[in-house]
């Protein structure tokens, strides 16, 4: 956290950047909003998607202002799109200049919660108690979203335990209606529950929509609507089947009415492949992992590959993935063919997290326990020598068994040699097997 002097006043700045996803109250999923624009409605999933999840459960309310790169919200709504290498640029510049407008018109929301659903009645708030689009002062300061949801929406924002939805926020960005934003959400509160279908009155539904008087004809409503959006969402994570309930009173034409229309989700995690959704640890494992494992999926990772290894790796490990498969399509990266890229990155960090557990098992195993200690715990004996004798040094040696492409049968022993010397004590022989250049330099302390 920082605090920066703006307007003659002291305001403390969270800066952080997009989860990924988007979490918000169920009482925020049903309700109702004034109208505003397609880009904006990104823009605001974006910003939501922003807001951290709490260090603690003692912090109950979210007070600070936070900001965050615009560059971020830039390349994410990039990553929706085929952009060729040539138009890179041309597509940053055109949403750069974009934004100072739709980020006033956010400054305008109003999210209507229904209060008495048969009066009809709604209570207005105002989204964001502030909203601003900052330009960097000077070459190093990046241009930013400034920005604070009012009390009442941050409460159905933050330190949310139960009741909540949750989404994949660069699928949500991609889609090209408001309808189908809508519907995305609506859907996405019942993906993760047993029956997976909800059962909406046509009505109500089109009051959500904003849509009401502009299809008061229920077929019309079905043709222009709810089809189209059918259609759309077939190629997500939510894609759905509906039916029809209608009412005995006929219309002026002969047609029965439609009362109820209900929304069956496909089957679950339908972008993710079965093989995945059949692993052991699938079930097990947190919403925000799940999202990641979608993204690594539509980036063309080898689902056989994301099947054996993905269960290496925690929550922040995933998010570098995916931060450096995302920035293959960079055209500063000349990457041609991407697909193949991103797995080669992939095969990479699965190499290297399986020698950390083979470095870790040959310290348990050779009675090496008392070296696998936190870094930041441990001082060091000899600090210009090595950091600690701790797993920091077998943690350098990783490394460099990686860089060399030492062969795995050696790797055992070498890890092996360095828990002697750090047993030793003799921080001059781990240095020296350290500055190793070539595999040819550590096959020497083995024969020693």
């Amino acid at each position: 956290m920082i605090n920066e002097d703006e307007n003659s006043g002291s305001t403390n700045f969270l800066e952080t950047i997009s989860k990924g996803y988007v979490k918000h109250s169920n009482k925020v999923t049903e309700a109702s909003y004034s109208p505003i624009s397609l880009p904006a409605k990104r823009l605001l999933a974006y910003l939501i998607s922003a807001v951290p999840e709490p260090k603690s459960k003692k912090d109950e309310v979210l007070s600070s202002t936070i900001k965050v790169p615009v560059q971020d919200f830039i390349e994410k709504y990039l990553q929706t799109k085929s952009v060729e290498i040539g138009d890179f640029n041309a597509w940053k510049r055109k949403l750069f200049y974009n934004l100072r407008e739709i980020t006033k018109e956010l400054l305008n929301m109003k999210i209507l919660f229904e209060d008495d659903p048969k009066k009809g009645e709604y209570d207005g708030i105002n989204v964001m108690e502030r909203c601003k689009f900052s330009i960097g002062q000077n070459p190093s300061e990046e241009t930013s979203f400034v920005f604070a949801f009012t009390r009442s929406v941050s409460n159905e924002l933050y330190n949310l335990r139960s009741n909540f939805t949750t989404y994949n926020l660069i699928e949500y960005i991609g889609l090209s209606s408001s309808y189908s934003m809508t519907f995305y959400s609506l859907l996405a509160r019942f993906k993760d529950s047993n029956s997976r279908w909800r059962k909406d009155d046509i009505e109500q539904l089109k009051a959500q929509l904003n849509c009401k008087d502009t299809y008061k004809n229920n077929h019309n409503f079905l043709q222009r609507v709810v089809l189209p959006v059918q259609k759309e969402l077939e190629n997500t994570s939510l894609a759905f089947d509906f039916e029809l309930e209608h009412e005995d009173e006929k219309s002026k034409r002969g047609r029965k009415k439609i009362k109820f229309i209900t929304f069956h989700l496909k089957n679950k995690n339908e972008s993710i492949p079965q093989l995945i959704q059949e692993s052991s640890w699938w079930d097990k494992t947190s919403q925000e992992i799940k999202n990641i494992v979608q993204i690594l999926v539509s980036f063309g990772i080898n689902e056989k590959l994301l099947y054996e290894h993905i269960s290496l790796f925690n929550e922040e490990e995933l998010s570098e993935i995916k931060k450096l498969c995302y920035e293959a399509q960079h055209p500063d990266k000349g990457v041609q063919d991407k697909i193949a890229y991103r797995n080669r990155i992939f095969l990479e960090k699965v190499k290297q997290k399986e020698l950390e557990v083979e470095v870790k098992k040959v310290l348990e195993d050779q009675g090496g326990k008392q070296f696998l200690l936190e870094e930041n715990k441990v001082e060091a004996k000899n600090p210009d020598i090595v950091e600690h004798d701790s797993f920091s040094a077998t943690k350098k040696l990783n490394a460099l068994l990686q860089k060399l492409d030492v062969s795995q049968d050696l790797k055992p022993q070498l890890v092996y040699k360095m828990v002697q010397y750090l047993e030793e004590n003799n921080h001059t022989m781990v240095q020296e097997m350290l500055d190793s250049k070539s595999q040819q330099d550590l096959n020497k302390f083995l024969e020693k």
